[in-house]
């Protein structure tokens, strides 16, 4: 999850970065740092897949990816 300060207030990125060619499949930007920020976009991410694909996610063990 990261931080941006904007004038009016902050905003929440949460998103996933594909290790092969860094590219960002998915991601969410909300107004708090919840667990919904991080589900949505899990979501995301899982909808993306092919019927046959598997994802493997690694965080950095923040208490909203748990």
């Amino acid at each position: 999850m990261t931080e941006f300060a904007i004038p009016t207030g902050k905003i929440y990125l949460s998103s996933i970065v594909d290790c092969f060619d860094g590219m960002l499949p998915c991601w969410t930007i909300g107004i708090a740092p919840d667990s919904s920020l991080v589900n949505r976009m899990l979501d995301q991410a899982i909808s993306q897949l092919n019927k046959n694909e598997q994802q493997i996610v690694h965080s950095d063990r923040g208490c909203h990816y748990r």
